[in-house]
């Protein structure tokens, strides 16, 4: 039984949580971590991204596939950033952390009846607005307020920034950077680096002190 498999809309998520991960448990042995959706071992035999998307995420949870998931790993994350409330029915005008409880009760209808039975096993990894916003204060120093406490744009703030800094960037041309993403999100090193101002990064990182890894 391995420990985490990941569900997310693109592969640069999974990067993020999958770092996220192992600075959180940077003081125990590293968690294994698949990235099942897209699927990374499809990624790497075709030598191109697989398919990614919120779409795919719920098909993917309505289909059940998640419960095969489950059958190999210990627990499943689930990542939807919320920029795509409205297409899920989410109301606006809610708070952002009222925005990630209503995210992830759709997340769990389109599993079904049998995400009751298995919720110790699902944790949910919502970005408000984007998962890029988990990423500001790798990126901004304590100076920059309004910049650390930014809920929209983060992808692009993120970007300006590191070509000020002669670094590169998140994205180019519209497409995001797996490696890229790779060397900000290696900055968490250890849990304290984990800064939870975002609230869908809060929620996830409340869940995980009731996760139990193997020895």
């Amino acid at each position: 039984m391995q420990d985490f498999a990941i569900i997310a809309e693109g592969i640069t998520d999974q990067i993020v949580i999958r770092e996220l991960l192992f600075a959180y448990f940077a003081d125990r042995d590293e968690p294994t971590v698949n990235f099942v959706q897209p699927d990374l071992d499809a990624t790497q035999s075709k030598g191109v991204p697989e398919p990614g998307g919120w779409t795919l995420v719920l098909q993917y949870l309505r289909e059940g596939r998640f419960l095969q998931a489950l059958q190999t790993n210990r627990y499943v994350i689930i990542h939807i950033d919320t920029d795509i409330a409205s297409d899920l029915g989410v109301p606006g005008g809610l708070a952002n952390d009222e925005v990630v409880r209503s995210i992830i009760a759709k997340l769990q209808s389109a599993m079904g009846p049998q995400s009751d039975a298995l919720e110790d096993r699902i944790l949910y990894a919502i970005g408000v607005d984007s998962i890029e916003c988990w990423l500001l204060h790798l990126v901004f120093d304590r100076s920059e307020k309004a910049k650390l406490n930014k809920f929209t744009g983060c992808l692009p703030a993120i970007d300006h920034a590191l070509r000020k800094k002669g670094q590169g960037p998140l994205s180019t041309a519209g497409h995001k950077l797996p490696q890229a993403y790779q060397r900000i999100a290696a900055a968490w090193r250890k849990r304290s680096d984990i800064k939870t101002t975002n609230p869908g990064l809060a929620a996830l990182v409340t869940r995980l002190e009731t996760v139990s890894l193997g020895p």
